[in-house]
């Protein structure tokens, strides 16, 4: 009798091992993100979309589609989502305050907020990541109480959660001056409950990581001597090193300010920082190895032999 229940609870355990995270794949990938240049975009934007298809990539990430000399229009947001689709792989936009802080109309007054929100209704409509290849995203739209905010998304691969914040760079758009600040505010309020919400999804799911892409880099004023009569990223930061320090996997944050020559990830603790460039970066994620992300560029796809 001992015997034959030694057996069932043996049999019991490896079927729950087994069955206990089926989504969970411990398989190396690599994945591509990319800052937006300074000017021409998009001639650099579909060199760099032309460049990247013979690699062996998951997926890419765009931080932003608009540089400061381009346009503000609904026109001009609709050819750069035709643009996003022409990609051969899975591509998921990362909102950048580039897109809309600097907006004007032709009588110069500021549109930024009404821009805001065309570019929410335009390029942030689907559950799907754009490209001829797609991947199923989640929006924190599909919450009645943000549905204001589709463009924080967040997608799983292999053992991975990915997710986009909006998170403006220059001081996180916080405007000095007084009453001024509502989408500052309300942005806050929404980021707080999204993070919550992916840290709280890997751990449940217990993921070996979680990346976060955003524009602004949170860790930017930390520690810095220049005095800030706010720092826009304060609660961002502390909250990011509160929930990453909980958790018992990795956490790489990726921005779009790039101020390092050499691209790297630096790390403290198991929290880590990269910035992409405007060419496209290249992370390989390894869940079998200790460093789990590097950046490296993942080998080039096989030529077909003509017969």
């Amino acid at each position: 009798m001992k015997k034959r229940l030694l057996l069932f609870l043996l049999i019991l355990g490896l079927t729950t091992s087994l069955y206990a995270n089926p989504t969970k794949e411990n398989h190396a990938f690599y994945f591509a993100v990319i800052d937006q240049p300074t000017t021409s975009n998009d001639i650099h934007l579909q060199a760099e979309i032309d460049r990247i298809r013979p690699q062996q990539l998951a997926f890419v990430v765009t931080n932003g589609i608009r540089t400061e000399d381009e346009p503000c229009t609904d026109t001009f947001y609709h050819e750069r989502k035709n643009l996003l689709n022409e990609s051969d792989k899975p591509l998921f936009l990362s909102l950048a305050g580039s897109d809309w802080i600097g907006c004007k109309n032709e009588d110069g007054n500021d549109i930024r907020i009404e821009r805001l929100q065309r570019l929410r209704e335009i390029l942030f409509e689907n559950d799907t990541s754009f490209g001829t290849a797609t991947l199923p995203l989640t929006r924190q739209s599909r919450n009645t109480r943000y549905r204001d905010f589709p463009e924080n998304t967040y997608w799983q691969y292999g053992s991975i959660l990915f997710a986009t914040l909006n998170l403006p760079s220059d001081n996180n758009h916080y405007l000095h001056a007084a009453g001024r600040n509502n989408e500052f505010e309300e942005r806050l309020v929404a980021n707080r409950f999204w993070l919550q919400r992916l840290f709280t999804l890997a751990r449940r799911n217990r993921l070996d990581g979680i990346v976060i892409f955003c524009d602004g880099n949170p860790f930017k004023n930390d520690g810095s001597p220049k005095a800030l009569s706010r720092d826009g990223f304060k609660e961002i930061r502390q909250w990011l090193t509160k929930l990453a320090g909980t958790f018992p996997g990795k956490v790489l944050i990726v921005h779009g300010e790039a101020a390092q020559k050499n691209q790297a990830i630096h790390w403290k603790n198991n929290l880590g920082l990269t910035a992409a460039g405007s060419t496209w970066l290249e992370i390989g994620v390894n869940p079998n190895k200790r460093t789990l992300f590097s950046i490296g560029k993942p080998p080039a796809a096989k030529k077909k032999i003509k017969r």
